[in-house]
């Protein structure tokens, strides 16, 4: 009885221990899946709904992307939900401190929300938040991972902005060399040929009475 027992524990928790390694793996399979996903999208409402179609269906969670273009953390969309202003304040924590935080207090449902900080290799640009419960209190390792692959694919969207703002740039500049550079010859050869003949009259002989000369100074300078 005794030895029935201890195989039956030892069997049960082989078991489970299986069950979470293929769970784990299947969710690796699927972060990478995600990480070729996000290696395409143009918009950070993209990498939200593939975030949270990951995070729905692997992690049970729901998902909210705060950005900060201008310093100010913003929802990218509000298809989750409205946040508190608790919720703001805390992800506001999350983002100038630079690390992971977590609500201390469960919802109605359950549900924790932890507060992650978009870190990428140029500066933080938002704050993943997470609402999950704590009974999957095992995926915040897969959750850090989540957000290391969100941080990349927003700083990328933020570089690629960068260069179409220095591109569109450099093209007002070469069409505003073009202009002034088609406005100056169109002005200079007129110009030129006023100068000459104001010369002239400043020249002439016989001389110019005093007014006469002065005026035609005046439209020489």
């Amino acid at each position: 009885l005794a030895v029935s027992l201890i195989v039956g524990q030892l069997t049960a928790g082989l078991r489970s221990q299986a069950r979470d390694a293929e769970r784990r793996e299947q969710a690796t399979r699927a972060l990478y899946d995600l990480a070729k996903d996000l290696a395409g999208v143009m918009q950070p409402a993209q990498v939200e709904l593939a975030v949270r179609d990951f995070m729905r269906t692997h992690l049970g969670a729901r998902l909210w992307l705060l950005l900060a273009p201008g310093d100010v953390l913003r929802p990218v969309t509000e298809a989750a939900g409205h946040l508190a202003a608790l919720d703001l304040q805390m992800a506001r924590m999350a983002f100038d401190g630079g690390m992971a935080v977590e609500s201390g207090a469960t919802d109605e449902a359950g549900f924790r929300r932890h507060f992650l900080p978009l870190t990428g290799a140029s500066r933080r640009h938002g704050v993943l938040v997470a609402s999950m419960p704590d009974s999957a209190i095992g995926d915040l390792p897969l959750l850090e991972a989540l957000a290391s692959l969100v941080a990349t694919a927003v700083e990328r969207l933020y570089f690629v902005d960068i260069a179409q703002s220095s591109q569109l740039e450099a093209e007002s500049e070469r069409l505003r060399s073009s202009i002034l550079s088609a406005l100056s010859h169109d002005v200079r050869t007129p110009l030129t040929a006023l100068y000459g003949l104001a010369d002239s009259l400043v020249l002439a002989r016989p001389p110019l009475s005093g007014e006469q000369r002065e005026t035609a100074c005046a439209i020489r300078d």
